[in-house]
Order: C-alpha cells, then structure tokens, then sequence
C-alpha cells in the first residue's frame, strides 16, 4: 500500500514537471512571436513597438543626461499630452548617426518648450542638439524603465536569438519526454519480471 502512494506521488510530480516544461515553451514562443511581430509591425507603420497605447523601446546606447543604458527597456505611454519637462522618444528629425538612436530608429529628448503647438526639444544623444518637434513625430513619454530587459527583447528579435529562445524549451520538453518514456519502459519490464 505504501508503495502504491509513492509511485501515485511520483506519477504526480513527473505530470507536473512536464505541464511546467509545457508552459514555460508555451511562454518562450509567445514571447518571441509577440516582439517580432510588434517590432515588424511598428517599422510597417513608422511608429514605435507596443501595445494598448503602451511602447516598448529597448536601449541599444548609453543616453547621455538620461539614467537610461545599453540594454534597458523604456516602456512609453503613448497617449499624451505631452508637456514641458517630459522626456519622450520621438522620430529621427535630425539625421543623427545609427549610433546616436535608440533602437537604431527613435531619438530621446526632453521637452524644454512648447512654441506654436511644436516643441522645443533638446536631445540626449552624443551631441545635444535643440530641435523643434511637431506633436506627431513623438511617440510617447517615457514612464518607466526596466533595467537590463532590453537585452532580452534584442535577443529575440535577431535570428539566432529567435531560434534559441523558441528552440531550447522545446528541446528540453522533448528530452524530458523521452525520459519519461524510457523511465515508463523499464518500469513495465521490471513488472513483467516479477
């Protein structure tokens, strides 16, 4: 009787590992599918990466005058109004150098005035520069950032960085399946043996 609860519990666990490994690549591809598609998506409509009026932009250069560095991940709302002081991402007016983007695409600026419904803004790249920005070239105000997640949204959004994330929780499900079967198969032949 004893025996029986054991392998009932350690029938348990071994389900539960599998559902976890199970969820955990579930998790994986969705993710990755869910940033590619966003980031292809916001370079199809010349905006920023996001969803439900919240962007995602990862920082692929330390900002200057900014706590912002390689590999943090700004979230943006993109809602507005915007108004003096914000710090927004806004579209590359000025011709600035891949180098100076964040994302290789956007710019960083604070907003320092507001002049006949344009704003005055000074950016946080290698050379500062004041520029004047129309309302529609910003793509929203910077509200929080995640340190270090950039990195991780980069990651997937490169081909080998796509691929491992997506393949290497299937790999291991599948490794951990065939475990079970092997485990299952020298079970049922210990019990033809007695």
């Amino acid at each position: 009787r004893q025996m029986a609860k054991e392998k009932k519990k350690r029938s348990v666990i071994l389900k539960i590992i599998t559902v976890l490994l199970a969820l955990i690549l579930l998790c994986c591809v969705t993710f990755v599918i869910l940033v590619n598609w966003m980031d292809l998506r916001s370079r199809e409509e010349g905006t920023a990466p996001g969803m439900f009026k919240t962007g995602f932009i990862p920082i692929t250069a330390d900002v200057n005058n900014e706590p912002f560095y390689r590999g943090d991940l700004l979230l943006i709302s993109q809602n507005g109004p915007y108004e003096t002081g914000d710090c927004v991402v806004f579209e590359n007016v000025i011709d600035a150098s891949t180098e100076e983007l964040t994302d290789g695409r956007f710019l960083i600026g604070r907003i320092l005035s507001v002049e006949g419904g344009d704003f005055q803004v000074v950016t946080r790249s290698e050379s500062p520069q004041m520029v004047t920005v129309n309302p529609e070239q910003v793509y929203g105000t910077v509200t929080y950032v995640m340190k270090g997640v950039g990195l991780l949204f980069d990651f997937v959004r490169v081909p080998l960085g796509f691929f491992i994330v997506i393949l290497t929780p299937f790999l291991i499900l599948i490794l951990w399946i065939f475990v079970l079967s092997f485990l299952a198969h020298r079970r049922r032949i210990k019990e033809a043996a007695q």
